[in-house]
This record gives structure tokens, sequence and C-alpha cells, in this order.
């Protein structure tokens, strides 16, 4: 009898272990719903996706006065260089936010024929000038998305001789003044000094390549975080943001010599920001935007 029991224990302790064994192995098998699905990593999961603001471009002219300009989407910078969302609320600065010492003042207006001779360099904002000011002087060597630090590498501007970059394109003609107006791509930057280097850096080369023109730095115009937040609106392009941006601009044109042409003093409301019926997605303007900016170029020529 006793042999019997041990018997039957014995038995009995071999069924669990092996009962044991397989409910291990079932464990350690993959899921085949998720196992050919890849885990987010951490840089996913911190930088945020450029997030388009305008229409894609188009040459078509416009067709109201309510149509925004051609532009295309903000760009967002280096993705290995994205900054944090601000926490920067939509209200609190002020239209002297946007005010600068040193900026060239108002003066009496010109004639259209005064911009014969200049050249404007810029993103897709400039682009609009071109098409919806009411300019009809000057060459623009414009291109949506552009930023300081593609100037002298992206082949973006259509010649005669090919597709070019700005720089190269800035050399097929002598000009008496060279517009910069540049900084709203670039404001996914979390360093603001990145961005002044740059763009010192590209005065330096339209002097050597312009060795007689004036060279006009122009402040960056503030966007409308309302609109542009339904509008998805990157977080980061924010108007504290812009008015940092400009203080750099301030001190660059100090350092160089060049004119400070503050356009972003006409293009801001009471509450520190564009004006919302001056545009339709919170950073390109529409027509009546454009309008005031060439009208304040026309008045504050740095010229006595």
């Amino acid at each position: 009898m006793e042999c019997s029991i041990l018997l039957h224990k014995r038995i009995g302790a071999l069924l669990g272990a092996l009962a044991l064994t397989v409910a291990l192995a079932g464990c350690a098998q993959e899921d085949p719903k998720t196992s050919d699905s890849p885990s987010p990593s951490a840089s996913d999961a911190m930088t945020p996706s450029p997030s388009p603001s305008a229409p894609e471009e188009t040459s078509s002219q416009p067709g109201g006065e309510d149509t925004p300009d051609a532009t295309a989407p903000v760009e967002t910078g280096d993705p290995s260089e994205q900054p944090t969302e601000s926490s920067q609320p939509v209200s609190g600065l002020l239209p002297s936010d946007y005010d600068f010492d040193n900026a060239a003042p108002e003066g009496p207006e010109v004639e259209d024929s005064w911009f014969a001779d200049a050249v404007f360099i810029g993103d897709s904002r400039t682009d609009g000038l071109r098409l919806y000011s009411g300019i009809s002087s000057g060459d623009f060597l414009s291109y949506k998305g552009l930023t300081v630090f593609k100037v002298a590498e992206q082949a973006c501007i259509v010649t005669d001789h090919g597709t070019v970059t700005v720089l190269e394109a800035l050399a097929d003609k002598q000009y008496a003044k060279v517009y910069l107006m540049l900084g709203i791509n670039e404001l996914g930057y979390p360093s603001v000094d990145t961005f002044y280097n740059a763009y010192s850096e590209l005065i330096d080369s339209v002097r050597e390549i312009q060795p007689n023109a004036v060279v006009y730095i122009q402040t960056i115009p503030a966007v409308n975080q309302d609109v542009g937040r339904e509008h998805d609106m990157a977080s980061y392009i924010t108007n504290s943001r812009i008015v940092e941006f400009n203080q750099a601009l301030s001190r660059l044109a100090a350092e160089k010599e060049a004119v400070l042409v503050n356009v972003a003093e006409c293009l801001v409301d009471e509450n520190g920001q564009l004006p919302a019926d001056l545009t339709s997605d919170g950073v390109h303007m529409k027509r009546a935007g454009y309008e005031t900016w060439y009208a304040y170029l026309r008045t504050h020529t740095g010229t006595t």
C-alpha cells in the first residue's frame, strides 16, 4: 500500500511539472498581432510633426481681397533641434514689443520706381509681397520655406541657366539695395544664436556679391496665434519667439551697419498679434496685409 501511494505522488509531481513547463512556453511566444509593429522611439515622441499652415503654392493671381498669398507651409526647422512647446500665452505682448530704437525712421514716400534697383530675398511671405502688394519694380529671389540656412545650398531659383541657389542668382546682376526678410521658418530652432550667426554670414555673403548695395534687414511680422491654432500652426510658432528673433535682428543691424526696416510695427494689433482681418491662416497675409507692408517700405527707406 505504501509503495502504491508513493508511486501516485511521483506521477502527480511529474504531471504538475510538465503542465508548468507548457504554461511557461506559452507565455514566451509573441503576439502575432503586434510582433511586426515597431515600438515608437523616444525621438518619435519628442519631435513634433511639421504642421502645414497654408495651402500649396500657386502662381495664379488672387481672385479677391480675401485671397491668401501663394505661399507654402511654414517649415519647422531642423527636427533634431526642436524646442519644447511654448507655454507663452497668446496675450501678454504689446505693440511696443515690436519697437526698435535703431530702426529707420519714417520719411517722405518714394515712388514705386525707387525699388527698380532693389532685390528682395525671402520666403513665402516675400513671395506674397511680390504678388499682392502692388509693387511693380525690383527683383525677387523668394521661395517657400526658405531659411538663412538654405540660401547658399538649396537650388530653388529658376534662371535662364538652370535652377540655382539664391546666392548664385544674386550674382547675376548688380543691385543698389538688397532687402532681406527671413526668420519665420527658423522659429523651430531653439538657439537664437544659431539664427543670428547664420544671418550674419548671409549678410557677409551678400556684401561680397553686391559690394555697392545697401543691405536692408526687415523685422519679422507677428503671427495671429488664435487663427493659427485653428489651422494647425505648430505650437512653437509664437509671437514671443518672433520678438526674440527681432531683437537679434536689431542687434545684427547695428553690428553689420545695415538698415533695420521695422516692418513688424505696421502689422501688429493692440494684443501684439498680426491683425486677424489681415490673415487667413495666422501666418500668411491677405492682400491688405501686403499692401500695408509695401506702403511701409515706401516711407522707411533709410535715406534723408
